[in-house]
């Protein structure tokens, strides 16, 4: 039973067709290295698949009452990063104590509260106005020494946080 060469090469597959066709670095066959007194000529390229002659032949077997024409989505709005900056940084200030990070909290906040739209409301977690609330807390607590001073510290008598002093030895 004879196989037409088409098929001959379907059933090989890529990697013997690959074998057939590897050439060395300098574009010669392999099978032109047994003499090497004689004059190297690079092999012709091999012939287009019939496999690919025989699909461009096909009828398109797209159905046209399945078209779906294209129509472009709306981009979705970027995210918030103002409103990110406005609930992160008054708890920055808190823990730091750092006025001037309370105050850039206190900027962004009511930046973000004035230019607050629906949709931005709708799709927050907490209203801008907790925000701004936060952010002027954090600066009272970072205003706060200012007004409740810490107690003086006794000279000699440490933070409070040293050990206990020794027990008495027993007599």
């Amino acid at each position: 039973m004879s196989v037409p060469r088409a098929q001959a090469l379907i059933l090989a597959g890529p990697l013997s067709r690959r074998r057939r066709q590897s050439k060395h670095h300098d574009g010669t066959s392999p099978s032109h290295h047994i003499a090497s007194s004689r004059t190297r000529f690079p092999q012709p390229s091999p012939s287009p698949s019939p496999l690919i002659a025989m699909a461009s032949q096909k009828k398109d077997m797209r159905r046209d009452d399945l078209i779906i024409p294209y129509s472009q989505v709306e981009a979705k709005s970027d995210p918030d990063f103002s409103g990110t900056m406005a609930s992160t940084l008054p708890m920055a200030a808190i823990f730091t104590r750092n006025k001037m990070v309370g105050w850039t909290a206190v900027i962004f906040a009511l930046q973000t509260w004035l230019a607050e739209t629906p949709e931005t409301k709708s799709a927050a977690s907490t209203p801008s106005i907790f925000t701004v609330g936060m952010s002027f807390m954090s600066l009272i607590v970072s205003y706060l020494p200012l007004f409740l001073p810490p107690p003086p510290v006794r000279a000699g008598a440490g933070s409070g946080t040293e050990a206990p002093a020794a027990a008495p030895p027993a007599q």
